[in-house]
């Protein structure tokens, strides 16, 4: 019996690898010298901020209709949630929300192909005004949980609802 079980996890195992060679592919670009909005206070947090927001956007690969499917996205500005305040007595800054005009925003671009023909292309600006509305996400600590739901919405109502649709 325990020898057939590990049969059976192993052709699990083989077919889940099969489906993942199988998945699309997220294909992230951005520019770091760009006059980005707000995406971080120095250049090393801006680039942490827009690595972190193009591994989100990468790990939706697999959800790609397609085996080929091939989806570039190319982050044109961001706008974090919230606003840096100074706090306390030594001025650090502290970025603070609190459900105003402070709503996270993303602009990008996108152009989504299978087997080398294009399926899908446009320009998106993103915003979520009631981003505080919503529960925790599962990474109550990433300080980016707001912006990567916004980008995670986006795909899944223009991307896979566009592939949805007849």
């Amino acid at each position: 019996m325990n020898r057939i079980a590990r049969q059976a996890g192993l052709g699990l195992l083989c077919s889940a690898a099969l489906v993942a060679a199988q998945a699309g592919t997220v294909e992230v670009s951005y520019d770091p010298a760009t006059a980005w909005a707000d995406a971080g206070d120095t250049p090393n947090e801006r680039t942490a901020t827009l690595e972190s927001l193009a591994a989100a956007l990468r790990a939706l690969g697999p959800r790609l209709p397609g085996q080929d499917a091939v989806l570039r996205v190319r982050l044109l500005d961001v706008d974090l949630a919230g606003t840096l305040l100074p706090v306390g007595p030594t001025s650090k800054m502290m970025r603070i929300v609190r459900g105003g005009a402070d709503w996270p925003r993303l602009r990008l671009s996108y152009t989504l192909s299978e087997g080398g023909r294009e399926l899908r292309r446009g320009e998106e600006q993103l915003s979520d005004m009631a981003y505080l509305w919503h529960p925790n996400a599962a990474e109550p600590s990433d300080p980016l949980q707001r912006e990567k739901r916004l980008l995670t919405g986006w795909f899944e109502q223009r991307i896979l609802g566009a592939a949805a649709a007849p």
